[in-house]
């Protein structure tokens, strides 16, 4: 009896785990073709909240909410987890890289994202996740800046006379 309980629980910690492995960010299929990229990072983190998230089943919190691909376009971004499922980033409005505390016990580097026209902009973060989340460290992230970084339009500048 104990040994079906035993089961029953870490059954439904499992479904709760994968329940709360949702994005915050709607995810349809993606009609690009990876080829068609100009660049494209693999084993990237993905967080679009900038908080950390907790998994109940296995008792500890991750600074990403899930993992995919990073594609850039010369017109647009796609972050892309399992299966082609992702979403596009059109209207760039601004790209920083930020040391953010996403974790109770750490500060990563994270390339921040503002896209979308208002009402309707959001701010979204990746990192590199390769190597466990060592690629960041020695440097994966700061790329993923710059190459991001290049397809951003430069702010208009407005003179104020």
């Amino acid at each position: 009896m104990k040994a079906i309980s035993g089961i029953c629980l870490i059954a439904i910690g499992m479904l709760f785990a994968v329940g709360c492995a949702t994005s915050s960010v709607p995810m349809t299929a993606c009609s690009r073709s990876p080829g068609e990229a100009q660049k494209v990072f693999d084993s990237v983190w993905f967080n679009g909240t900038g908080g950390f998230h907790y998994s109940i089943f296995f008792g500890f919190s991750t600074a990403y909410e899930t993992t995919g691909q990073l594609l850039l376009f010369k017109d647009s971004m796609e972050f892309r987890k399992s299966a082609g499922v992702g979403f596009e980033m059109r209207d760039i409005q601004q790209v920083s890289l930020l040391c953010l505390k996403m974790t109770p016990f750490d500060r990563n580097k994270w390339v921040a994202v503002e896209y979308g026209l208002p009402p309707n902009n959001r701010t979204i973060y990746f990192a590199d996740g390769s190597a466990w989340g060592w690629g960041g460290a020695t440097g994966g992230t700061a790329a993923m800046f710059k190459a991001v970084k290049a397809r951003c339009p430069e702010p208009a500048v407005t003179d104020s006379k």
